[in-house]
């Protein structure tokens, strides 16, 4: 998260300078400089906005400072052809907006189904405890880390028949009152 508003900082203070800039350049003599700067600023800005397109905030952000006075000071010009380009510069950071904000909606959307498929990977469907693979990567991790480990195993008397008569569900609320009701820890404590 931190690194996600640290760019956003950094593409406010970059879309700020390169705004800046492309507006000074419009005082140039030069008619040929003074329209070439801006469209090179905004086009520049427009790839830096795809870079970001996991940030979006920044994107967004960027573009709007540098984009924003370049384009209201060529839509406020005389010429048809700058009025023009100003609206060609602002439809594209929409669509630049849109796409960055698209991507970044997919990338949740997978990130958070990555995160459904480890939990569902590593927990027994019914109990939603940890299943035996959950337990070795831990067990393993705490006995790698140095920390001290013990590993305690029990015999159920009357489980399997509990568990038949009254069905799986009760047999597994059975389990998972049981560590609590001993005064067991989760290995994850």
């Amino acid at each position: 998260y931190r690194q996600l508003r640290n760019a956003t900082f950094v593409a406010l203070g970059l879309g700020l300078v390169a705004g800046s800039w492309g507006l000074n350049v419009f005082r140039e003599n030069t008619q040929h400089i003074a329209l070439a700067a801006p469209m090179f600023i905004a086009l520049s800005v427009l790839v830096c906005a795809n870079c970001l397109s996991c940030a979006p905030r920044a994107a967004i952000a960027g573009m709007i400072v540098a984009l924003g006075p370049i384009v209201v000071r060529l839509f406020l010009s005389d010429s048809i052809s700058h009025q023009a380009m100003a609206v060609v510069l602002a439809g594209g950071a929409r669509r630049r907006v849109n796409v960055a904000l698209s991507r970044f909606r997919e990338t949740v959307k997978l990130l958070s189904l990555q995160h459904e498929l480890d939990r569902l990977a590593t927990s027994d469907a019914l109990t939603g405890l940890d299943n035996r693979r959950a337990f070795m990567c831990k067990l393993q991790m705490r006995l790698d880390e140095g920390v001290p480990v013990c590993v305690a195993i029990a015999d159920l008397d009357g489980f399997k028949q509990a568990n038949d008569s009254h069905g799986h569900h009760a047999g597994a609320m059975i389990l998972i009152g049981v560590p609590s009701s001993l005064g067991v820890r989760k290995l994850t404590e």
